[in-house]
């Protein structure tokens, strides 16, 4: 759906700038601004574990939006290539146990070499144990193709791609997939989304997932900084609810604001402009009654 209207931008509306695309938040209410909820949340301390606010079951569905939220961006705006599963071979049952083991083997591998995780837990069908899926980038340690045990043919995944298994892991069984497509990695973001619960935050001692700290996150802007004017032809209306209205667009931000894209214009002329200056620089004129030198000063006028 395009929409070629323009409007003006209030203080709620604000804009989350990723690597490839935009997002515009274009708000109904005059509600609390979300960078205002963002400045209070940067106050509190950081940790590496994300852990789940409070347990006030009326809060709980939003909070699992957020969080649900706070995953697709992580994934949109860092460099995945791979999708793992851990399992356990002992303790299954006991969650902490699970949980210690999983903590164990990030740190041992940080200590080798950095790398960003991006880790949730999910339960077996059991409901008892669980295990964990994690987003690795820049992994170094060394992979096994995974064999069937009993045949000892190579295992694929259900789009034909080689299966790994991680060496290091002695835990329990692994397997790892490599994201090779921009569509691999729109898939794994779902699957790694709808794995927050709320069986899992509730009894999973309240974390949501396990992130590193090196991951880069969308830049998050009020809108009202481009001039209060919104040019709507290349945004595309995906969401839409009683509070807000949220548009996409894979064009660069400056082509979508008025003023920005005209201050950018301006300055790539400027730029083009002194260039030529300094060329034109060199050149003078005589005067012939004083036969001194004077030094012409260009004129720049902008239509």
């Amino acid at each position: 759906m395009q929409n070629n209207l323009q409007f003006n931008t209030t203080n709620t509306d604000f804009i989350k700038i990723y690597p490839d695309f935009i997002k515009f938040y274009k708000y109904k209410t005059e509600e609390k601004s979300y960078i205002q909820k963002q400045k209070v949340s940067q106050k509190k301390s950081i940790t590496p574990e994300c852990r789940f606010e409070g347990d006030d079951s009326l809060y709980l569905e939003r909070s699992i939006r957020r969080s649900r939220t706070i995953l697709s961006d992580l994934v949109q705006c860092n460099d995945f290539d791979m999708f793992a599963t851990f399992t356990f071979k002992s303790d299954r049952d006991n969650i902490q146990k699970s949980k210690d083991k999983m903590s164990q083997w990030l740190q041992s591998q940080q200590k080798i070499s950095k790398f960003r995780y991006l880790i949730v837990a999910e339960y077996h069908k059991d409901k008892k144990a669980i295990h964990f899926h994690a987003l690795l980038g820049g992994y170094k340690g060394k992979l096994t193709e995974a064999k069937n045990k009993k045949t000892g043919k190579i295992i694929y995944n259900k789009h034909g791609n080689v299966r790994y298994n991680i060496n290091s892991y002695q835990s329990g069984y692994t397997t790892l997939d490599l994201i090779q497509t921009k569509k691999a990695k729109k898939l794994v973001s779902s699957y790694i989304r709808k794995y927050i619960s709320k069986d899992m935050i509730l009894d999973a001692s309240k974390q949501r997932y396990w992130c590193s700290q090196n991951l880069n996150r969308p830049k998050i802007t009020k809108a009202k900084y481009y001039d209060n004017q919104l040019q709507l032809g290349a945004l595309q209306l995906v969401y839409e609810n009683d509070i807000f209205q949220l548009y996409e667009s894979s064009d660069k931000i400056e082509t979508l604001f008025n003023k920005k894209a005209e201050q950018w214009q301006i300055s790539q002329l400027t730029k083009q402009l002194k260039v030529k200056l300094r060329i034109k620089s060199t050149s003078s004129t005589w005067t012939h009654d004083s036969l001194k030198r004077k030094t012409v000063e260009p004129s720049i006028t902008f239509d």
